[in-house]
């Protein structure tokens, strides 16, 4: 992770979305977090967000696959939540 680039930009917008395809529950998306967090807490505007797959192995079939990982609209939905914020 390049450390002071995601803190830059953090620090510039005052939000964060994480998004990766591991799942939520004991991922590297939370050291991200906790990392942002530690560093810039007077800074954010809005809570750290993450987007991660849901907490279960990783599917083969299509369907649940969609319904499991991020996709292109999950990413903006939750984005957009963040601006709302």
């Amino acid at each position: 992770m390049d450390k002071e680039l995601v803190l830059e930009s953090v620090k510039r917008t005052g939000r964060a979305l994480i998004v990766h395809e591991d799942t939520l529950t004991m991922d590297s998306g939370a050291e991200i977090s906790a990392t942002i967090n530690d560093d810039l807490f007077r800074y954010l505007d809005a809570p750290v967000m993450r987007l991660a797959a849901r907490d279960t192995h990783i599917p083969y079939n299509p369907v649940y696959e969609e319904y499991v990982l991020p996709n292109e609209k999950k990413i903006i939905d939750k984005a957009n939540e963040l601006l709302r914020f």
